[in-house]
């Protein structure tokens, strides 16, 4: 058992390498398929889809994650939903959450402007 420490950069950066060698296959395997649990400090940073960061920490395969974080979202509320579905992917996508998706999400306007 062990513990390990990484920057979100730093972690997505290993993870989308397109690197082939055998290292950093190796890298990405165990990053990707070997924690039992994946915590999330400033678990607002990997908000936005478009980034590398939240596409990468997607693809951990455990169950249990846990986001730690003071200010769930700034802009949008749609970063919430965006960390919600890291940490329970197909929670947003049972009947009873689409109901209450789309009655938040139009209460709410959504924009590009802040």
């Amino acid at each position: 058992k062990s513990i390990l420490f990484l920057g979100y950069k730093q972690f997505s950066s290993i993870v989308a390498d397109h690197d082939t060698s055998k290292t950093a296959i190796a890298c990405q395997e165990i990053l990707l398929t070997y924690p039992s649990i994946l915590i999330l400090d400033e678990g607002h940073t990997p908000r936005n889809e478009d980034t590398d960061v939240l596409n990468c920490l997607k693809k951990v395969q455990t169950r249990r994650k846990v986001v730690l974080s003071g200010t769930l979202y700034q802009n949008h509320v749609k970063e919430v939903f965006n960390i919600l579905d890291l940490v329970r992917p197909k929670f947003l996508n049972l009947e009873t959450s689409r109901a209450i998706r789309r009655r938040i999400q139009s209460r709410v306007p959504i924009s590009d402007a802040r």
